[in-house]
């Protein structure tokens, strides 16, 4: 899968073998900054560090709506170690492109995930063997329906891998329907897409169809299914625990449940959810940070951020910035001090 962020930090295309080589050439920055705060800034609140905003790659500043977001993105500056990793920091990342990048370019991150609806994952179906097909659809078929009752219009499957042309007036749906996502949103959307290989799920987490839980294993049907088979090796299990993980040590982000009370016009303007029940608990990964970007779940009473102890956090693979197609993640400028 394209990996258009990376390409709207760089300014133009990414040879991914050729930026992976780079990366693991640079040498990591040291850590410069002993404490990491919030500050009240106008538009929402600032990472501080010793408090000094922090600014994105085109020196504006940090700042986020949303004091969970804030306090997530805070978290990853705090568990670096003597060096800062930014493949370590996946949601600074995503902040930073959405501030410096996004607005500018919106049209073209929304024509991406329409296009890549209009050839979904989950459309391709297994024609055997039957457990196989059975289980492609239990995980899959729901985020079919939902999505035909979303956007008014019909998919159409297909066995095996030739493909398949969608109705353009549906794509088209789904393209106008992200016209209004703020860019923060719309920026975690095709995050969340790039890590699921499917748009249609991507946008299922967003719209509160599915849970984290239910957003990944969706995404790895087939991939659970030839595991059961053949196994997997120590490398694969830890390449694909790195596509998901963020920080080791107990950090938790606020993750929504399907049964808490839901508002849509919360506080947090308009499509912003509020889960007034206070069900969220914790989680340590990418897909629950993703989830709190793209529905806006504030933290309830069961959240709870750790801050973490010292000691460099191993470099993910893949995370939020890399595909599906097994590229390495790419590290970005995440930010720097006023």
């Amino acid at each position: 899968m394209r990996d258009l962020l990376s390409e709207l930090e760089a300014g133009g295309p990414v040879d991914p073998v050729e930026r992976t080589r780079a990366l693991s050439r640079r040498a990591l920055p040291k850590r410069f900054y002993k404490d990491v705060t919030l500050g009240a800034q106008e538009g929402g609140h600032a990472v501080l560090l010793d408090g000094r905003p922090v600014k994105t790659a085109r020196r504006k500043p940090l700042v986020l709506a949303e004091v969970e977001l804030a306090e997530i993105v805070a978290q990853e500056w705090r568990v670096q170690g003597t060096e800062i990793d930014p493949q370590t920091m996946p949601l600074t990342r995503i902040a930073n492109v959405a501030i410096d990048a996004v607005p500018a370019r919106a049209d073209e991150v929304a024509g991406d995930v329409a296009a890549y609806a209009g050839n979904d994952l989950v459309v391709y179906r297994a024609e055997s063997p039957q457990e196989l097909v059975e289980l492609q659809e239990a995980h899959w078929g729901p985020v079919i329906a939902w999505a035909e009752a979303r956007y008014g219009g019909r998919f159409l499957l297909a066995e095996g891998i030739m493909p398949v042309t969608q109705d353009a007036g549906l794509i088209a749906r789904i393209r106008e329907s992200l016209r209004p996502l703020p860019a923060l949103r719309l920026t975690g959307l095709h995050v969340a897409m790039t890590l699921a290989g499917s748009a249609l799920i991507g946008l299922a987490l967003a719209d509160g169809r599915l849970t984290p839980d239910e957003a990944w294993a969706a995404a790895f049907v087939d991939e659970d299914w030839n595991i059961r088979l053949w196994g997997t090796d120590p490398e694969a299990t830890r390449v694909r625990e790195l596509r998901r993980a963020v920080l080791p040590c107990g950090t938790r982000f606020p993750r929504h449940e399907r049964s808490g009370e839901l508002a849509d016009d919360g506080p947090h303007g308009a499509g912003g959810s509020v889960v007034r029940a206070g069900r969220c608990h914790g989680s340590g990964d990418i897909v629950s940070g993703l989830y709190l970007i793209l529905r806006g779940c504030r933290a309830g009473a069961g959240a709870e951020i750790v801050r973490c102890g010292e000691g460099i956090v191993e470099r993910q693979r893949i995370a939020a910035v890399g595909g599906r197609d097994g590229h390495v993640a790419g590290a970005v400028a995440v930010g720097a001090v006023a």
